[in-house]
């Protein structure tokens, strides 16, 4: 029974060490897991901020590459005009025909400045998307912070947590090192108890031998004292002598008798202080036994708390996936939003530039219409000088001098008015794409805000 005992103690010391060891693994997996996830969440956030600030500087030097080679074609547009201009003031060769080109030329400057002036409300939008994409990268930056600080947070709690777990698998584990060092001084002292109680066992079967021969010999002794009283009735006139050996048989005989008496005495003594050792050896098994009971029922508590600390160390795992699932929905969410609006963005940015080209195309078309109307006005100047030149030459040449000068004031005229008109069709031309342009990007704004 002793060794039954002994062998469930060790048995339960070693499963507590094995569950203890165990659940240490466990844990520690668990740290790296959870500490390598959320390093892998951070790394990819990190990567889709790096390529979302990617497409977004794309879309801005596709804009600057839009707006050199804008720069560049009114450049060779403005070199065209400067050329052509040399070309008439070589060809002029009358102050009238100066001061008109000198006007022309004035057009011209006012002209470069409402080109300016577009091209400052060209800017003014790119600058205006601009700011929605700075906008929305700050966004993107805030709530990757705050993803950050979150993980961050809750991996700090976690650690405490697991922190705390581990303290207490410590704490057990050194509960349980005690108990299994009680256990085995119990297991020494239980073995130093049954070898007592075996050589205890093994006197109380030699006291007990030593009695029966005892009894035995008292028996013995008593037949011979029965046989040697008879045998002096019987025999009265016996010699002297018989009867004196006789009476000395029976002296020595008293005297075996009263030290086996004595022998006696103190072996019955000395079986009582063995069966109160006995008894003592029995009271002490069982509370040996009670201190085991109760080593079983604390290492099934110990049982108990680390299946509970495994449960809540189950559940916490749990919710760390759930919580990584709803941070992983919440960021998909974000980025389809962000996809979304450089996608609204890119829609404004290629309305805008397709709104520019077709407005540059139709300043194109009108400067070159007016270019050719000024050229078709000057070559007819040029043809009325050279024929007033040569009316002058004829005798008639004063009257058809005045005709021919009331007519190129009334060409002159013509051409200021329709100057005029062009500077006033294109002013407000320039002031409806103004308007367009703020109201698309209001909307626009407007919309990427609401979704």
């Amino acid at each position: 029974m002793f060794g039954l005992c002994r062998k469930a103690v060790e048995s339960l010391a070693q499963g507590g060490d094995a569950e203890i060891q165990r659940l240490k693994e466990d844990a520690e997996k668990k740290v790296q897991e959870v500490e390598a996830s959320l390093t892998s969440r951070i790394q990819l956030l990190e990567e889709d901020l790096r390529t979302a600030r990617e497409e977004v500087e794309k879309a801005f030097a596709l804009t600057d590459r839009e707006r050199v080679q804008r720069l560049a074609v009114e450049q060779q547009l403005s070199l065209i005009i400067t050329a052509q201009a040399k070309d008439i003031d070589i060809t002029a060769l009358l102050g009238e025909k100066d001061r008109c080109i000198e006007q022309l030329r004035l057009s011209l400057e006012r002209k470069n400045a409402a080109i300016q002036l577009l091209e400052e409300g060209q800017r003014r939008p790119s600058e205006e998307t601009q700011d929605p994409s700075a906008a929305l990268d700050d966004e993107k930056e805030k709530t990757l912070e705050i993803l950050r600080t979150e993980f961050s947070s809750e991996k700090k709690d976690f650690e405490k947590r697991i922190e705390g777990l581990q303290e207490n698998l410590r704490d057990r584990e050194m509960e349980l090192s005690a108990e299994k060092k009680n256990a085995l001084k119990r297991d020494k002292t239980i073995q130093g108890l049954t070898l007592v109680l075996k050589t205890k066992e093994n006197e109380n079967g030699e006291l007990a031998s030593e009695i029966e021969s005892l009894k035995a010999l008292l028996a013995k002794s008593g037949e011979i004292g029965s046989q040697a009283q008879t045998q002096k009735f019987k025999d009265a006139e016996g010699s002297q002598e018989l009867l004196m050996e006789k009476e000395s048989l029976l002296a020595d005989l008293r005297s075996q008798n009263l030290t086996k008496d004595t022998e006696n005495r103190k072996l019955q003594r000395k079986l009582k202080r063995t069966e109160q050792e006995l008894s003592e050896l029995l009271l002490e098994k069982e509370k040996l036994g009670r201190d085991l009971e109760e080593a079983r029922q604390q290492k099934n508590q110990s049982d108990k708390t680390i299946h509970d600390l495994q449960n809540e160390l189950e559940k916490t795992q749990n919710e760390l996936a759930e919580k990584e699932k709803a941070i992983e929905l919440h960021y998909e969410v974000l980025l389809s939003d962000g996809d979304q609006r450089l996608q609204n963005q890119e829609l404004v940015i290629a309305r805008l530039t397709d709104g520019v080209a077709q407005k540059d195309e139709l300043l194109q078309r009108a400067k070159e219409s007016e270019y050719a109307e000024m050229l078709e006005t000057l070559r007819k100047e040029h043809t009325i000088f050279s024929t007033l030149i040569k009316s002058l030459k004829d005798s008639d040449g004063i009257s058809n001098l005045q005709e021919e000068l009331n007519t190129i004031l009334s060409l002159r005229k013509q051409l200021e008015e329709g100057i005029l008109e062009t500077w006033n069709l294109r002013r407000t031309l320039e002031e409806q794409i103004r308007d367009n342009r703020k109201e698309d990007i209001c909307t626009q704004m407007t919309n990427s805000f609401m979704e």
